[in-house]
């Protein structure tokens, strides 16, 4: 089996990373396609204290490094550190590096060892959710110099949508194709999946009717993720249907009250990653609205799985256009500004749910994690 370091800046505690980091390599290992050690970089000590309190009793072997900000200047004394620190840790087939800054600053390792970037956003369209940014247009220039710069460190690379790998292809005609892998958000099959039996035992432990539609959102409260206006589509689809609720799903339960206030519709919950599936069932349409844009258009929403492969009808925005495309094939994807709410929905859950699985799953793409790590 090959040996892969993962490396990373994000604490292991982060939804995304239980679900795109933890989840793929327990398949990878389960699959006897590569063994894993972690790496987490980290600045700030509460990142690391998160880590910590989230790895207990873990079975991986996960290696910390303190290492500075991703400020420019100090991009070189990072590698240093973090080619020292993998030196010390042993020798890998792969370094399986998440962001392009984790490749960037892999500039100095040795050069029999193989980088696998996994590029999963386009930094710079990023900056523009942030309007008091300062300094934007030389923060731009520095993050279009790191995108550039990841590419002629990497082996191989992963880009989760078309738009990335065009963009990357627009700066890098020699890149040889044969190392690019277009692989979504992927969500794991014996975690999402369509259960008629969890959805009954669900909505009577929720105390939700039969004629009752559910509707949910999974996710933070950062910009991006525009609660605020997913609250207001569901206001105003309760003004014509009494009978609907809303499920949030959210770490964020003290912001979100603040949106929500009274609103007896409503029903917040905190859960653990491994119970989102429950509520998935229970429910009857999934909540992912964006805003149309470069980030979005570069993103590959983890939640967008999730949803799907629990048959879940889907109302979400043409931003998700990778997605989007799908819709042909299935029809349960739905533009927010266009949805009607039809007053009897009749749809075959199970094959929804069973499309996706050959679509999104992780396990839908072994031969071509087969590929990634040969």
């Amino acid at each position: 089996m090959k040996k892969v370091l993962y490396v990373l800046t994000e604490n292991l505690s982060l939804g995304v990373i239980k679900s795109q980091v933890l989840a793929h390599i327990k398949m990878i290992e389960k699959k006897k396609i590569a063994k894993f050690e972690i790496l987490l970089c980290y600045w700030s000590q509460s990142e690391l204290l998160k880590t910590k309190a989230e790895i207990e009793n873990k079975y991986l072997k996960i290696h910390f490094l303190k290492i500075f900000r991703p400020i420019f200047f100090l991009d070189s004394l990072n590698a240093y550190l973090l080619k020292h620190k993998i030196k010390k840790i042993g020798s890998f087939t792969y370094i399986h590096a998440r962001t392009d800054y984790c490749v960037k600053i892999l500039k100095m390792i040795d050069k029999k060892t193989k980088v696998l970037w996994d590029c999963r956003g386009d930094s710079t369209a990023e900056l523009y959710h942030n309007p008091r940014e300062r300094f934007i247009i030389l923060r731009r220039m520095i993050l279009e110099k790191r995108f550039y710069d990841a590419g002629k460190i990497a082996t191989k690379i992963i880009f989760v949508s078309m738009y990335l790998k065009d963009k990357f292809m627009r700066l890098n005609k020699n890149f040889p194709k044969k190392n690019i892998f277009l692989i979504p958000s992927l969500a794991s099959s014996d975690l999402f999946f369509y259960n008629k039996n969890i959805r009954q035992r669900m909505r009577k432990l929720l105390k939700i009717k039969n004629n009752t539609r559910v509707f949910i959102y999974v996710g933070g409260m950062q910009n991006y993720q525009k609660f605020p206006q997913t609250l207001n589509f569901f206001n105003d689809l309760k003004k014509y249907d009494k009978n609907i609720i809303l499920l949030v799903l959210t770490n964020n339960t003290n912001e979100a009250m603040n949106y929500i206030k009274d609103n007896d519709s409503i029903i917040l919950k905190n859960v653990k990653f491994e119970d989102v599936n429950n509520y998935l069932n229970a429910s009857d349409f999934g909540l992912l609205i964006r805003e149309d844009n470069h980030a979005n258009n570069a993103g590959s929403p983890t939640k967008f799985a999730e949803y799907a492969m629990t048959g879940l009808q889907i109302i979400s925005s043409p931003s998700v256009s990778d997605y989007f495309n799908l819709n042909s094939k299935i029809k349960n994807i739905y533009d927010y500004k266009k949805f009607i709410l039809k007053r009897n929905l009749v749809y075959d859950r199970d094959k929804v749910a069973n499309f996706y699985k050959l679509k999104l799953s992780r396990e839908s793409f072994t031969n071509t994690f087969e590929r990634l790590y040969e």
